[in-house]
């Protein structure tokens, strides 16, 4: 079956009958001298082709903006505000339900995303013939599954380490550039993100374990960020269709008991 996107027809969507959407929010936001600015729509847009076709919803276009505040004055950043996000994630989910749709999956990989949670907590409570869920919903999980079946420990960084390097290399090997990127101490990271200091801590804006970027290694690396990022799609796409179902259940539950 054709997956459901903007590419198809309006007749195509009409007749398809899908009651699932996923709305899909990338990031631009600069990532050291090695890597490019769009890591976090390249991984949105692998995310959303997986979780779309293994849970049968209605691709909405990638968004290639997030909550960056934190990198504004740093070349290549452009954010949306928090309210921004949540209007564009409301206005779009009200517009998919004249259309039919009732079970919504907002994918948001980017990691300062903090607007996420609300949004789904109060479109949930002012839309209960609704179900919104965050995409991110048990990834703690499917994180673990994904680093064990690329073999990976722990990644340590925030904003830098090996995790992002992995990943380019998996979805775009060619935006990658050699050399070092990275600075690290974890008791200072309430201070680079949530009061706008991190260029003041960190030369070159990466907040994570110090990386050397080889370019004979690229291999290494995709290998790396193919064996995570797949696996991680796996579980995670059974965990939200168990998500979606639990819902469902619980909310019939609660409905026969007020009856």
């Amino acid at each position: 079956m054709r997956q459901l996107s903007s590419e198809c027809t309006s007749t195509e969507l009409k007749s398809a009958r899908a009651q699932r959407a996923l709305l899909v929010f990338g990031g631009t936001e600069q990532c050291g001298p090695c890597l490019p600015c769009n890591i976090d729509t390249l991984l949105a847009d692998f995310l959303a082709q997986e979780y779309a076709t293994a849970l049968s919803a209605y691709r909405l276009p990638t968004i290639p903006f997030n909550t960056s505040q934190e990198h504004g004055s740093l070349a290549g950043t452009l954010s949306f505000s928090a309210r921004m996000m949540q209007a564009i994630s409301s206005t779009l989910i009200e517009q998919l339900q004249q259309q039919g749709y009732r079970e919504f999956i907002i994918l948001s990989p980017h990691g300062g995303s903090h607007w996420e949670n609300a949004t789904v907590k109060e479109l949930n409570a002012t839309h209960p013939d609704l179900t919104i869920i965050s995409a991110k919903d048990g990834a703690a999980a499917s994180m673990k599954s994904a680093y064990q079946a690329a073999g990976l420990s722990d990644l340590r960084g925030m904003h830098g380490g090996p995790m992002p390097l992995y990943t380019t290399a998996f979805l775009r090997p060619e935006l990658i550039r050699p050399g070092r990127y990275g600075q690290w101490s974890p008791e200072q990271s309430e201070m680079a993100f949530n009061y706008g200091l991190l260029e003041a801590l960190s030369a070159d804006g990466c907040w994570g374990e110090p990386v050397e970027v080889k370019l004979c290694e690229l291999g290494k690396y995709q290998t790396i960020g193919q064996k995570l990022w797949s696996t991680f799609a796996q579980q995670q796409s059974l965990h939200l269709e168990n998500t979606l179902k639990r819902v469902r259940t619980l909310r019939a539950e609660l409905t026969c008991r007020k009856l």
